[in-house]
């Protein structure tokens, strides 16, 4: 998997931030669909904050703390991206077509049936706003004037936001 095969959603998600290299590694493919979102995408960032990839440390460390907050989820996951509000993005181990999300507010963990590529180019174009609330943080950076460096999420209070780091 390379940048490319991730075309629909860079077209509409923007990078605005990339680790340390300022671009994408694009070079030998990885043996795991998931290597290969780590290589292409890990440490991104794209719509101004909206969605950020994790990269390998990153996913095992919010693997352990998924499995610490969500402790009657049973299933071995792998966190790949989060978005403005910390909601983690998760392939199911034992499904691959399997997408989850696990929301560190509510404590709820949402599935979606699909492959991570066509959650990416698929999902997250055509139901975007459903999926990263893109209205809600749209007016977030309205009224904030400015959107989320790659390791701060928003925590909604009581008609108030939070940004957390």
């Amino acid at each position: 998997m390379s940048v490319m095969e991730f075309k629909r959603f860079i077209q509409q998600y923007p990078q605005d931030y990339f680790g340390n290299s300022g671009r994408p590694h694009i070079n030998e493919p990885k043996s795991s669909i998931l290597e290969n979102l780590f290589l292409s995408l890990g440490r991104g960032s794209f719509g101004d904050g909206l969605i950020r990839f994790h990269y390998p440390e990153s996913s095992i460390l919010w693997k352990k703390k998924i499995r610490s907050c969500f402790s009657d989820y049973q299933n071995e996951v792998s966190p790949f991206a989060f978005d403005w509000l910390g909601r983690q993005f998760c392939v199911e181990t034992s499904n691959p077509n399997s997408i989850l999300s696990f929301d560190p507010a509510t404590f709820e963990i949402f599935g979606i049936e699909s492959s991570l590529a066509n959650f990416m180019n698929i999902e997250l174009i055509d139901f975007g706003n459903d999926i990263l609330d893109i209205s809600l943080y749209q007016s977030w950076i309205q009224n904030f004037g400015r959107g989320l460096k790659f390791d701060e999420c928003v925590q909604k209070k009581k008609g108030m936001y939070i940004i957390n780091k």
